[in-house]
């Protein structure tokens, strides 16, 4: 029995030693979470605007778009504000909206303001968003913290393209056709709005009108460039 207990003695001995030598190994920092210094600039701007339709001079002065559009804001935008254009207040992921590599707007929820900006420049990290004639540039993280998917774009399209296209009409069929590199079946379609992320549903609607535009003329993203200090 005493040659039992001075084993176990020497056993819970050597155990502590061990421990006590041991290498402290420290606990890893807590993340910090930081919020980009432009973003900060951009929530200030936003809660000092004036007016809302600052974005939205932008996105019609990208596109040349006539003055029959000046009178009309982000907020109260008609499919077809004028002949031969269209609008699309809708909700899309960022990279559904770059495939395009169109300039749109993006409606931020940068508590506690709200408000519109012009997205014209993206690269694999970053956006490029401009409000009141100045640039901030983004990390995509941030962005996704102030941005919900809402989004309007302003396109040139035919007149009443999908209604026509809905029926039949030569013209609207030979518009898609050409834009969709094969003939403008309910599969095609399905097939063409499967690969961008759209409603696959094999009809003609706004989105995919907008999506088959891309490459049509008019204003491309850019680039970020350095933020104007």
């Amino acid at each position: 029995v005493t040659a039992l207990l001075a084993a176990i003695v020497a056993g819970a001995y050597a155990w502590r030693q061990r421990a006590a030598e041991a290498p402290v190994v420290a606990a890893p920092p807590a993340a910090v979470v930081t919020v980009p210094g432009d973003l900060v600039a951009l929530r200030t701007a936003l809660a000092a605007a004036s007016r809302d339709t600052q974005a939205w001079d932008a996105l019609r002065a990208a596109w040349n778009a006539p003055d029959a559009l000046a009178s009309m804001s982000p907020d109260a935008c008609p499919a077809a504000p004028a002949r031969g254009w269209r609008c699309l207040r809708g909700r899309a992921t960022l990279e559904q909206l770059l495939q395009s590599d169109r300039p749109v707007l993006l409606h931020l929820h940068a508590e506690p303001t709200v408000g519109w900006v012009l997205l014209d420049g993206a690269d694999a990290g970053h956006v490029r968003v401009r409000h009141a004639g100045r640039a901030y540039m983004l990390d995509r993280v941030a962005l996704a913290g102030v941005w919900n998917g809402e989004y309007l774009a302003l396109w040139r399209a035919p007149p009443g393209l999908e209604a026509d296209f809905a029926r039949g009409d030569e013209a609207a069929r030979r518009w898609v056709e050409a834009r969709l590199g094969a003939p403008p079946t309910r599969e095609a379609l399905a097939a063409f709005q499967s690969r961008l992320g759209l409603r696959d549903v094999g009809t003609l609607d706004a989105a995919t009108a907008l999506a088959l535009s891309a490459r049509d003329a008019g204003p491309r993203l850019g680039a970020p460039i350095p933020t104007e200090r």
